[in-house]
């Protein structure tokens, strides 16, 4: 699946809420605020916007969702956005990707299991 690190890094982080991105015909659920509903689902249309943002940041968010490579359900870009903010996740993301031991507790690129997201077909 594409964008496993992008989405590992967000259910590390995503502590006060959760997300619901649907992607590769699966609906992947992160962030540790898991009982009820997700405050917002991602349909994801071009799974590689995922890994892009972890390269080049918000401005790859921006731009995806301007292309049309992702739309939230309900077209609830205030809740989608309000959960990145809350959990400060453009500041914490940074400072673990330039974190060797954050690496390290990462799932790889190439393991097939999600051990910390929580995934549903």
């Amino acid at each position: 699946m594409s964008g496993k690190l992008f989405l590992g890094l967000l259910d590390r982080f995503i502590t006060d809420g959760s997300l619901e991105f649907q992607l590769d015909g699966e609906s992947v659920r992160v962030g540790r605020g898991r009982e009820g509903s997700p405050e917002a689902v991602v349909q994801v249309s071009d799974p590689r916007f995922l890994d892009r943002v972890l390269t080049y940041g918000n401005l790859a968010l921006g731009e995806a969702y301007m292309r049309g490579d992702f739309t939230i359900a309900g077209d609830d870009v205030a809740a989608f956005v309000g959960v990145l903010l809350r959990n400060r996740l453009d500041a914490n993301g940074r400072s673990c990707l330039s974190s060797p031991a954050c690496w390290s507790a990462m799932p790889s690129a190439s393991s097939t299991s999600r051990t910390s997201c929580a995934t549903t077909t």
